[in-house]
């Protein structure tokens, strides 16, 4: 319970909570309505409790993240992630984004790390007070960046910029 006790702590406190981890403390942490998680997909199946099997599962999946008690849920994905984000203005629209890299635009040396890397780039460009949609595209482009390094957390900053070009965002209806 330390990640959910944590959660409602820093809330109090008026902090935001970025939630990655798997498995029982992440179904706690949900239940305590951190801002953001992050799981990946075979977390993600995890916590909701069925396998995906094609992309209108994993729309599904981050609503169902959502009613788990998120207030936004990422997957991650191997080409990027799936969301379903809070409103950025009070009483606005959660919004559902694909974002992802295009087929054959990089080749992955290695996978280790690159939701690490995603999230970071995520939380960085949130910090800096990005868009939603610039925060998933940055982090898409700091996790795919990641997979041509050996070794978790190496990332080249021109090559994410380079990378963050060519990001590929859908925003599908939410009622789709």
């Amino acid at each position: 319970d330390v990640y959910a006790r944590l959660i409602r702590e820093l809330k109090r406190l008026g902090v935001d909570c970025v939630v990655d981890t798997d498995g029982d403390p992440l179904r706690r942490a949900v239940r305590a309505e951190p801002d953001v998680i992050s799981p990946n997909v075979l977390e993600a199946e995890e916590l909701v409790g069925h396998e995906f099997n094609d992309e209108e599962d994993h729309f599904i999946a981050v609503r169902e993240m959502i009613g788990l008690g998120a207030h936004s849920a990422i997957m991650t994905a191997p080409d990027g992630c799936y969301a379903l984000m809070a409103p950025e203005e009070p009483g606005g629209q959660r919004v559902l984004y694909r974002v992802r890299m295009p087929a054959g635009s990089i080749e992955p040396r290695a996978t280790v790390g690159s939701g690490d890397a995603f999230l970071a780039g995520f939380v960085a460009s949130r910090y800096a007070g990005r868009s939603q949609l610039d925060c998933l595209a940055f982090g898409v482009a700091c996790g795919a960046e990641s997979t041509q390094h050996l070794g978790a957390g190496l990332v080249d900053p021109e090559q994410v910029g380079r990378l963050r070009s060519e990001i590929e965002v859908e925003r599908p209806d939410l009622g789709a």
